[in-house]
């Protein structure tokens, strides 16, 4: 075992949450899986439906993530997090047994997707303000980095592993087990240490005050503010990329099939390298180092997609993706001690929140973009405009404090920007 295993191991609470969060994760990914296939084998939805179906899953980001981080910071995160790993299981539990009784409806699917989305979002939000509050500051990089490639790890499998027990065992079999997952992540939380955050020393107003302190907390600091702008702006760039990608991989490289999947799965293995060895550069190397290299790493591998061709230049391909998806969590794994250190306990949960309404939320429009570009210019073309817009994206932080952070131990240099 790495002595930085051994590091995080002498943790227990840090231990259960890491867990926790990534038999959560494990389960999201399965449900991405199985809960459109049962739409799709039993409820018979249409193209339309299944696109719909998805999108409702997402929308509780944009319609509640800020309102979820206020919420979130009035509370004991842990049972927060408990309860949305109960009430998930509970509903995805309601679809086979439904199934079974032949009550199962396309309404139910709905309001399925619906309130586990809702959940979800309030799970994310009190889970990023349990880490900075059960690891030390010095060890943030290292938990980053293995939460992120656990994290990425569990989405990348999961997903395979819920094709393929709905295959082996049918859809509804198959949310069962996903309804177990989330009651383990439960039991892991249960006994966890009980340790809280700061508690915000001033008086609360209401939902609408606390939200916007959170707000302007993130927008009046240059450093948060360019962050939130670049990763607003890359995801934007990666969904169009990613709604392009398949396409583009089987039908402009000729790559089969099977392979294809191969092709598609390169960030992902690229995202658990990165989380696994970010913490040992930034100890070799320097936790601003590590942030620009990643960056320009990640910006200048996007260029090698769109040169790809067929055949053995189809690995273009592979090379540029990997690179993007290398440089991108390495930048990240800083970037998010970075913001757990320079927010005060008692913002995390609306710093978090308020920051994933715009990163995450941004990722319809760029799907959108992308397959428009695709479909007017084509889908190369379109290719090199995205690489062109990741190019420009470190431009965002290039003129930022957080640009010239050394290490994240002078951070206090920074935090209190403007």
């Amino acid at each position: 075992m790495s002595n930085d295993i051994r590091i995080l191991a002498k943790n227990r609470a840090f231990v259960r949450l890491w867990c926790s969060g990534t038999i959560s994760e494990l389960g999201s990914a399965v449900t991405i899986v199985a809960l459109p296939l049962v739409a799709v084998v039993y409820l018979h939805f249409s193209t339309l439906e299944v696109g719909l179906l998805a999108s409702v899953s997402d929308l509780p980001w944009l319609l509640l993530g800020l309102h979820a981080g206020a919420i979130v910071e009035r509370l004991p995160k842990r049972p927060v997090m408990v309860i949305g790993d109960i009430g998930r299981a509970a509903l995805l539990l309601s679809i086979p047994v439904a199934a079974a009784l032949h009550f199962l409806g396309a309404v139910q699917m709905f309001v399925v997707c619906g309130v586990s989305g809702t959940l979800t979002v309030f799970f994310e939000v009190a889970y990023g303000t349990r880490i900075p509050a059960v690891v030390p500051k010095d060890q943030l990089n290292l938990a980053n980095g293995r939460t992120t490639a656990t994290d990425t790890a569990a989405g990348l499998f999961g997903r395979s592993i819920g094709g393929y027990l709905a295959e082996l065992v049918t859809a509804p079999v198959a949310l069962v087990l996903d309804a177990l997952s989330f009651l383990l992540s439960a039991l892991l939380l249960s006994g966890e240490d009980l340790t809280e955050e700061a508690r915000n020393p001033r008086p609360r107003k209401n939902l609408s005050s606390d939200i916007k302190e959170g707000m302007r907390f993130i927008f009046e600091n240059p450093s948060l503010r360019s962050l939130t702008i670049e990763a607003a702006s890359f995801n934007i760039l990666m969904a169009a990329q990613q709604a392009l990608s398949l396409i583009f991989i089987v039908r402009i490289l000729h790559v089969a099939s099977q392979e294809a999947g191969l092709f598609l799965a390169v960030p992902g293995i690229a995202g658990v390298v990165g989380g696994i060895v970010a913490p040992r550069l930034c100890s070799a190397f320097g936790d601003g180092t590590v942030l620009r290299w990643g960056l320009l790493v990640g910006a200048g591998s996007g260029v090698l997609v769109p040169l790809a061709g067929s055949g053995i230049w189809s690995l273009l391909y592979a090379v540029g993706a990997f690179g993007l998806g290398l440089g991108t969590v390495l930048s990240n794994v800083v970037t998010s001690s970075f913001k757990q250190i320079a927010c005060p306990p008692w913002l995390r949960a609306r710093t978090r929140a308020s920051t994933r309404v715009f990163t995450w939320g941004s990722r319809p429009i760029g799907s959108i973009l992308g397959g428009t570009a695709g479909t007017l210019i084509g889908c190369r073309s379109a290719l090199w405009l995205i690489a062109i817009g990741f190019l420009l994206t470190p431009g965002w932080l290039m003129r930022s404090p957080v640009w010239k952070i050394s290490s994240l131990s002078s951070l206090h240099e920074f935090s209190k920007d403007g």
